[in-house]
């Protein structure tokens, strides 16, 4: 449209508008064009929110069915993408074991069972006792392991111990050099090895710790550091996080206003808990390479005090305190209990001697003690 002929139609709308009445044509095509926004609207927020959430194979078939979430009952089989990553995850598997039990086959090393040891200093190390042999089986990855965690019964294959190596030189110093250096004593050689699978997952996959403050960079997610030094730090994406964390924001005043903002700020957030300091459960619900993704359970309390702390104990490791109910109480002996005198006749009463145990703090049976008199 020449520019003469746009500010004419401008003029007539604005005339129009000032009047009270307005072109059918301009109304009908602002109508059209308002709906056509709003649709495009609703359209963008309806793929942003179903993209938020859910699996992969749960947005296929929103799309594929009406881009209406139905259960699989009411949705068109032929249109329905089942779980694609469990099959994906045995054929690997399958192909994994095969390629294992070549190496076997090789006596390239050989597989065993056993629990996985992460060191608590470094959590990409970790290790898994080995009976039939002197020392125990390496693994020097998060990735190696296969994102087990700590007590998870494991299969692992475990590559044999190159021929001892002791008479050979090292190819440094002369030879009566060698004869000068004291002797040293052999060490034990860890056996290296990787996890083929986890056989049984120990590890209820929980975690207390709290949250890192936020990078600039990084606004769709926070990560989260558990205390037990076991488990890596977990990525929460911004789905999973709490409110208080929505609430809680790490802002700096500008320098001309500092002051004021400074005054504004501490009225706003009395009552405010800096989020970093507030302790909360976590669950790890599945692995990206190395990195933990999560989802909060509940928040425990703020660090420090001293129920907090108690109870992020009890939680870490799984205990219920919980009182027993009257239908456990009642098959426990009377109170005070006393000892059958036939039992006093068979056994050595020493409850009178000073007796105590040497086992380690680590240790599962108490059978090693001393007295003195």
């Amino acid at each position: 449209m020449p520019v003469a002929e746009r500010l004419a139609a401008d003029a007539r709308q604005f005339l129009a508008e000032k009047n009270g009445t307005v072109a059918p044509s301009v109304v009908a095509s602002t109508s059209k064009k308002e709906r056509a926004e709003q649709s495009s609207q609703t359209a963008s927020a309806s793929k942003t929110k179903r993209t938020d959430k859910g699996t992969y194979e749960e947005q296929v078939n929103f799309l594929l069915n009406d881009r209406v979430k139905r259960p699989k009952d009411g949705s068109d089989r032929e249109l329905l993408l089942n779980d694609i990553r469990d099959e994906a995850d045995e054929i690997v598997q399958e192909r994994l074991e095969s390629f294992v039990g070549r190496l076997v086959e090789q006596k390239i090393g050989y597989i065993m069972d056993g629990f996985v040891r992460v060191n608590v200093r470094n959590n990409m190390q970790s290790f898994v006792d080995d009976p039939t042999r002197t020392g125990n089986i390496y693994i020097n990855s998060i990735l190696l392991r296969r994102c087990a965690m700590e007590g998870d019964l494991v299969r692992v294959f475990v590559f044999n111990q190159p021929p001892d190596s002791d008479e050979e030189s090292d190819g440094e110093g002369t030879e009566g050099e060698e004869e000068e250096k004291p002797p040293v004593a052999k060490s034990v050689q860890n056996n290296a090895g990787f996890v083929v699978c986890i056989l049984e997952k120990r590890h209820n996959r929980q975690c207390v710790g709290k949250f890192l403050p936020a990078p600039q960079c990084k606004k769709h997610y926070r990560m989260f550091a558990p205390r037990d030094m076991r488990i890596p730090p977990v990525r929460i994406f911004k789905q999973e996080w709490p409110n208080a964390l929505f609430e809680f924001k790490q802002t700096k005043p500008k320098e001309d206003d500092a002051e004021d903002v400074d005054e504004d700020r501490k009225e706003a957030q009395k009552g405010v808990v800096d989020i970093t300091e507030v302790l909360y459960q976590v669950q790890i619900t599945e692995w990206r390479d190395d990195v933990p993704t999560g989802s909060v359970l509940k928040p425990i309390g703020k660090c420090g005090v001293l129920e907090v702390e108690n109870e992020s104990i009890l939680v870490e490791h799984n205990l219920d305190v919980t009182p027993y109910g009257e239908d456990i109480l009642v098959q426990l002996p009377a109170v005070p209990y006393n000892i059958p005198a036939e039992e006093l006749a068979r056994r050595e009463d020493l409850r009178g001697e000073c007796i105590f145990t040497i086992d380690p703090a680590t240790a599962r049976d108490l059978d090693d003690a001393l007295s003195c008199k």
